[in-house]
């Protein structure tokens, strides 16, 4: 008997290991979106990383490109000398205008929530009135910025 339960631990384990062979780990997760998925991402566990990966036949890819943006956008905007400061003032004003019809539009569709819902003021959570009242301070802001480029003699 003690054979046979021993033949048979063997088989199930030789047909445990065929399907491990075929088991996807990653979940049918890109390996880009795991970057530190067998350390606490620290660079001084490079050893350790690659033997992990390794002893389930894994292999370690390089990490991603990070996108790079303009190092100042002021600067950028300063010293284009493609455009002359009539031209960057009217674009800049012309793209501003397209944000601003877009954030009116997400106060619309806020607004829509709220009242489709009957919240009041009082429900709101408390962070929330922290960033109305951010909004509403940033857009005073903005107004009194507007009145200076509209009075600049």
């Amino acid at each position: 008997m003690s054979k046979n339960l021993r033949r048979y631990i063997q088989e199930l384990i030789k047909e445990i290991e065929t399907e491990l062979d075929e088991v996807n780990v990653t979940g049918n997760i890109d390996g880009y979106q795991t970057p530190n998925a067998f350390t606490g991402g620290k660079k001084s566990n490079e050893k350790k990383r690659k033997k992990i990966a390794t002893q389930f036949g894994m292999t370690i890819v390089g990490e991603g490109k990070k996108v790079k943006r303009p190092v100042n956008r002021w600067l950028e905007l300063k010293n284009d000398e493609s455009r002359t400061p009539n031209q960057k003032l009217a674009l800049g004003l012309k793209e501003l205008k397209y944000q601003l019809a877009e954030v009116e539009m997400f106060f619309r569709w806020y607004n829509k929530i709220r009242s489709m819902n009957e919240l009041s003021r009082d429900k709101y959570w408390k962070r929330t009135n922290r960033h109305i009242y951010n909004v509403k301070e940033r857009l005073v802001n903005i107004a009194n910025s507007i009145k200076e480029l509209d009075q600049w003699k």
